[in-house]
């Protein structure tokens, strides 16, 4: 459902299943949402869905704000791209949380419970309770984010980390797997 998205809108409220899919299905098509805020209104539950980054390969650049809501039961199997309830971000996620699983195989990129791959994103305030299993060697797997790098083509704007856990089990084949961040990039933890 993208019948709550106004490009002339600065701010979205999401309070189900169908919207959050239309706001990765939007992201995924190219609206990255820089300058607009994206909110849950309630708690949404994915149980029965297979989930499909938000910013898979396209990133996402607005912020979202989950207001303490949760998103329950994603179950996302990702081959390609980045993976995580955010594939690719450069905006900022915060005060959320997130149950479920990811499974990345194939040319995952990176793979995350919050957010796959952060280029001078901020993720804050967020816990996963998130499975994760990424076997291939190349993949950054990390508990909340995959890897937390420099935005592309600035070395001055790194990606943060903050006041972020992790309860979901981190099954990585890369050196580069951990409980909260996989890969760190001159990003703050």
């Amino acid at each position: 459902d993208i019948s709550w998205y106004k490009d002339a809108d600065n701010e979205f409220t999401l309070t189900n299943a169908a919207e959050l899919f239309g706001l990765a299905q939007l992201v995924n098509g190219g609206t990255n949402f820089a300058n607009k805020t994206v909110k849950l209104g309630e708690d949404i539950d994915l149980i029965g869905y297979i989930w499909t980054p938000i910013g898979q390969s396209n990133a996402f650049s607005g912020t979202f704000d989950g207001k303490g809501h949760t998103i329950e039961d994603m179950s996302a199997n990702v081959t390609s791209g980045y993976a995580g309830l955010f594939g690719n971000v450069r905006g900022t996620v915060k005060n959320v949380q997130v149950t479920g699983s990811v499974t990345a195989s194939g040319n995952v990129r990176a793979a995350g419970g919050i957010v796959g791959y952060s280029a001078g994103g901020t993720v804050q305030n967020c816990l996963s309770k998130v499975n994760i299993s990424a076997p291939q060697v190349n993949c950054p797997v990390g508990g909340v984010v995959g890897e937390s790098s420099n935005k592309p083509n600035d070395n001055t704007a790194s990606s943060t980390v903050n006041l972020c856990w992790n309860e979901g089990t981190v099954t990585g084949g890369s050196d580069s797997t951990g409980g909260i961040v996989g890969k760190n990039s001159k990003g703050t933890v």
